[in-house]
């Protein structure tokens, strides 16, 4: 268990800045909604969704129906189905209630580190691949909890929010530079000021949908390109 501790640590402490530092961006714009240190503890506890937790700031505020919120979390969250099911095999033999922990934890970075470092499934080592799940989700905790802390000084942190910005356009030109097809960023870009003319404050949910359906629609002309360039790598 030592070892296990040691490695999960050694492969985390990346995603340790990253999280806490994010989280305090995150616990320091939701004290601007009048919430305070326990409400951010609850929410990266129960609810450890990053980007939809930086939503969850604008739905406090603008006070979304239920509804909407239900369905931006669906679609925003919809890829954890997909890191699931490629993990459904390689956890078939832990306890249900450990299974229930690791789904409700699989984060992006979560899921990147144990395909890099647990698989393929016959190097099996659950001790370790729970210390990674769990490690992540304290680092966010963390990092939250700080930043309602730190949100309660009397400073200015006007502008904070924009860290999620700026996290979500590196991702997007760090996807452009590893994609050889720009036509999934086209029609997102394309289908989002769209919907910002159109529709205003109102534009993620029609944009996602359209997106959504409209890479079902080019997914032959986008899919190919993608596979030739993996052949090509391997």
């Amino acid at each position: 268990m030592k070892d296990s501790f040691k490695k999960a640590i050694k492969y985390t402490i990346p995603i340790a800045l990253s999280y806490i530092f994010l989280g305090i961006a995150f616990g320091i714009s939701l004290s601007y909604t009048g919430q305070g240190v326990l409400y951010s503890f609850l929410s990266s506890t129960f609810v450890f969704a990053g980007s939809l937790q930086f939503m969850l700031v604008e739905f406090i505020t603008e006070s979304t129906p239920y509804y909407v919120v239900a369905l931006m979390t669906i679609v925003v969250n919809a890829r954890y189905a997909v890191y699931g099911l490629s993990f459904s095999e390689h956890y078939k033999d832990i306890p249900w209630y450990k299974k229930w922990y690791y789904v409700y934890t699989l984060s992006d970075e979560t899921y990147s580190i144990l395909v890099a470092t647990a698989l393929p499934i016959k190097k099996k080592n659950h001790v370790y691949e729970f210390f990674v799940h769990n490690l992540n989700h304290i680092y966010w905790i963390i990092g939250c909890v700080l930043g309602s802390l730190i949100g309660k000084l009397n400073f200015n942190f006007e502008g904070i929010d924009f860290i999620m910005v700026a996290l979500f356009v590196t991702v997007v030109v760090d996807q452009l530079r590893g994609s050889n097809s720009k036509i999934p960023a086209i029609i997102a870009i394309c289908s989002s000021i769209l919907f910002l003319i159109f529709l205003g404050d109102y534009f993620i949910m029609p944009s996602l949908v359209l997106t959504i359906t409209l890479l079902f629609m080019f997914r032959n002309k986008i899919e190919p390109k993608e596979k030739t360039k993996n052949d090509i790598s391997c």
